[in-house]
């Protein structure tokens, strides 16, 4: 939630410099972010196997790496 606050405020005071800072790297990161939540969401109805979080959480850190290099070395 902190980082909602931070990261919303930023937006409010840079408008659209901020929004193409964000990009590319933003909405992979909130891929990546939503992904886990989905699994976490999921695990809270029904018993979910191993191998489904084991595949979720590495396809989650997969897209967190991409993120991670799209924000190191793309510039838009």
């Amino acid at each position: 939630a902190a980082n909602v606050i931070v990261v919303g405020a930023s937006f409010g005071a840079y408008g659209t410099r901020m929004a193409w800072a964000a990009l590319p790297h933003g909405p992979v990161e909130l891929a990546a972010y939503a992904l886990a939540l989905a699994l976490y969401l999921q695990g809270r109805n029904r018993p979910i196997p191993i191998r489904h979080v084991l595949a979720v959480a590495a396809l989650s850190i997969s897209v967190l790496a991409l993120a991670a290099v799209l924000e190191t070395f793309v510039n838009v």
